[in-house]
């Protein structure tokens, strides 16, 4: 189970990152403004960093629901 949900946290951020790349520019103009706009090359690698996290959130989730110690880790 916990494989699955490595490859959905995975799967999330690949398809995020692929968003942000070829919509990156549209989106931030439409939400933020032109400002940000100039921009979207840091958005990409903000989303990109948000899948790891997404990965590392569950992996987390899954140590706690086996009753592991996560303080080691920190």
């Amino acid at each position: 189970m916990l494989g699955r949900l490595l490859g959905m946290a995975a799967g999330l951020g690949v398809l995020g990152t692929a968003v942000a790349a070829a919509l990156g520019k549209p989106m931030l103009r439409l939400v933020y403004g032109d400002a940000y706009a100039t921009r979207p090359l840091l958005f990409t690698a903000v989303v990109a960093v948000t899948g790891l996290t997404f990965c590392g959130a569950f992996l987390g989730y899954g140590m706690t629901a086996a009753g592991q110690d996560m303080s080691g880790l920190i």
